[in-house]
């Protein structure tokens, strides 16, 4: 009998230590992207709804832009301040203002077919002076050495309420590995 209970005490201690270890890892890789051996925090996020770019796609044409705690973002004016790193996709869902949950995969074909990705691009270690709008940041820092064209991968979105996780695994120009993860509210504009 004593045996049996020192059995079963230490599988129980076992498996507590599993648990614990796999909620370290966990916890370790939420709100960061890494490159390169490289872990960048991520401190905020927007979805931005464009409506359908073209007529008869069959997406919608929203924009992911997940962010580090030096930036700030102003959603009336589409600009941006402070210092730090953005991870952009142009993300076409079935949802028309919204991110449907589930796998985003890149498009390389451009069809804004829904769960595709139309480009993604991250940019860090740029300043940003208030006035810069996405689009003209993106254009500056592609001549940036610190800017990463994202040419392969997918993007999985789950929801639950008011909360999204993301979860980012993709490939950039250089063959670079890209991962990132989010998990926490994202907040919705829409620009149509």
């Amino acid at each position: 009998m004593k045996t049996k209970a020192i059995g079963l005490l230490g599988l129980l201690t076992f498996i507590l230590f599993l648990g614990s270890m796999t909620g370290c890892q966990k916890e370790e890789d939420v709100n960061v992207i890494s490159y390169d051996g490289i872990r960048l925090s991520i401190q905020n996020g927007v979805v931005e709804s464009w409506g359908k770019l073209i007529p008869d796609a069959e997406g919608y044409n929203v924009d992911l832009k997940l962010y580090s705690a030096g930036i700030s973002y102003n959603a009336e004016t589409d600009t941006w301040s402070g210092e730090g790193a953005i991870l952009y996709f142009e993300m076409f869902s079935p949802l028309e203002g919204d991110l449907s949950a589930g796998e985003y995969i890149l498009d390389e074909l451009g069809s804004q077919s829904a769960y595709t990705l139309g480009r993604g691009y991250l940019v860090t270690g740029f300043s940003f002076d208030g006035t810069l709008k996405t689009a003209d940041f993106l254009k500056l820092a592609q001549n940036s050495e610190n800017f990463l064209h994202i040419v392969s991968g997918s993007v999985i979105i789950g929801k639950n309420k008011n909360s999204f996780s993301v979860r980012v695994q993709s490939t950039t120009d250089e063959g670079r590995e890209l991962k990132a993860s989010y998990n926490g509210p994202l907040s919705k504009i829409s620009k149509k």
